[in-house]
């Protein structure tokens, strides 16, 4: 199949696994690009029609639902959902008004539908314990997202997007720009930072992802800074530059379930500048400690560390140890994923004995 679409996070790891996959079982990945021929306004319309009729024909012994929604119709396969965060609860101001009620309802029913839940994170696992306390905590399954196998490579090239900017003379943000990544934010405080002198008027600031909801409001802030650099969604090749060549990652998020760019950038032995939220906390404490947090909301706290890392970048990258990373390697996500459908077919043959009596 072709992968000349631009995939984020979701997509990425989808495709992943199923690559790493092949030769462990017998796998197929659904396609659902016919569905981009139909008007915007009926296409989720089309694919609950499609994945809730094609379920009970499905002579598969697990269907793994990637994004929040799991058919209601039934199924002799065990079906297992991913729940990626539960940003549409905490807050759906910052999505589309038609999609906040979908998008709730289906976390809610594939809580109560799916044999089993796969999150990204403790931080995850937690919260929906605490939103929905009647979900039972057996249920969710904890599996790291994986990192894609460019970032594995041993010859890591200069991406040709850095052909025209100083070497090491910017600071990285990756990410969908939308509310939710605190961009808005970052360009303040970098704006402020420079213009106090606290960074040098020569680094630079890249935006590195697609258009989200809300980027009308990212647009006409950063529209008259000369700093920020925004390429877009970049290849693969061209992101690997600019994480080997960066000053440091910035990851200011207000929410993640889990924060892929962090992985990304630990691969690359590059400083990382983070949020203090659950996730990012979460994956810093499981490699030793060795990033940079900052208060979130707390402009002082973020200025500080865009300082310390325009001065001492080289010298920290040199000293950084993030330890061993291969619990992200695909081939051991793969392997974890397997045990989790194991274990979803455990559950559905219990409840289904249950019915039986």
């Amino acid at each position: 199949m072709s992968t000349t679409v631009e995939l984020t996070g979701i997509g990425h790891q989808c495709l992943g696994l199923y690559q790493h996959f092949n030769g462990i079982a017998e796998v197929s990945l659904a396609d659902y690009r016919w569905l981009g021929w139909l008007p915007k306004r009926v296409r989720r319309a089309a694919y609950l029609l499609f994945s809730n009729t094609s379920c009970p024909l499905s002579s598969y012994d697990v269907i793994h639902y990637n994004n929040f929604y799991t058919p209601g119709a039934r199924s002799r396969a065990a079906k297992v959902t991913t729940i990626h965060d539960l940003w549409m609860f905490h807050r759906p101001d910052t999505l589309p008004p038609r999609y906040v009620p979908y998008i709730q309802k289906a976390v809610v029913r594939s809580l109560r539908r799916a044999d089993l839940v796969i999150v990204p994170s403790y931080a995850i696992h937690q919260e929906i314990i605490n939103f929905f306390p009647s979900t039972p905590p057996e249920k969710i399954i904890v599996r790291y997202n994986g990192l894609r196998d460019i970032f594995w490579s041993q010859l890591k090239k200069k991406g040709e997007v850095v052909a025209d900017l100083s070497d090491k003379s910017y600071f990285l943000c990756v990410g969908t720009l939308e509310e939710r990544k605190n961009v808005i934010f970052l360009v303040e405080c970098f704006r402020s930072a420079r213009q106090r002198g606290n960074i040098s008027k020569e680094t630079k600031l890249i935006l590195v992802g697609r258009k989200g909801p809300g980027y009308e409001q990212i647009e006409r802030q950063i529209a008259s800074c000369d700093f920020v650099y925004r390429p877009g969604h970049v290849s693969d090749e061209d992101l690997l530059g600019l994480y080997l060549h960066a000053k440091a990652l910035v990851f200011p998020s207000l929410y993640e379930g889990f924060g892929i760019p962090l992985i990304e950038a630990m691969s690359c032995k590059l400083p990382i500048i983070r949020s203090d939220i659950a996730a990012s906390i979460e994956i810093d404490q499981r490699h030793r400690s060795q990033m940079f947090g900052f208060a979130l909301h707390r402009s002082d706290s973020l200025t500080e560390k865009l300082s310390l890392l325009d001065k001492e970048s080289q010298r920290i990258r040199e000293v950084l140890d993030y330890g061993d990373l291969s619990m992200y390697h695909f081939d051991h996500v793969t392997r974890q994923h397997l045990e989790a459908y194991r274990l979803a077919l455990e559950n559905k043959n219990r409840v289904s004995r249950r019915t039986i009596i």
